[in-house]
């Protein structure tokens, strides 16, 4: 009885866990409809008048990993400006190998305005 018991709670585990990962994929789906709708400039008005948020979303954004110090995976403790945050992207995205992605996205959104250099 108890193996059944612990099939069913894995089912409900599994189907739990299907219902999140769909739940996500939708989100994230909508949320590049609506940053290919609205381009970056709701992204620089953020960082401009929230750089607090801004940075939190960036943040949240980069992928997980495990450190020595959880609670500061990607150093962002070192940031003491948000040009040295802008900085610190910009070498952790080129170091991660997608900065050719990157530049084609904020192409796409900034036109010929995006300075390189």
């Amino acid at each position: 009885m108890g193996r059944k018991q612990n099939g069913k709670a894995d089912e409900a585990q599994s189907a739990t866990a299907n219902r999140r990962a769909w739940l996500n994929q939708r989100f994230i789906e909508a949320l590049t409809a609506d940053f290919e709708t609205h381009g970056i400039g709701v992204i620089e008005t953020l960082r401009e008048k929230s750089p607090r948020d801004y940075a939190k979303i960036c943040a949240d954004l980069l992928p997980k990993v495990q450190t020595g110090d959880a609670a500061d995976q990607f150093n962002f403790r070192s940031v003491d400006s948000l040009d040295q945050l802008v900085e610190k992207l910009a070498r952790d995205i080129s170091d991660w190998g997608m900065a050719d992605k990157f530049i084609a996205l904020l192409s796409k959104h900034n036109g010929d305005a995006l300075a390189v250099g």
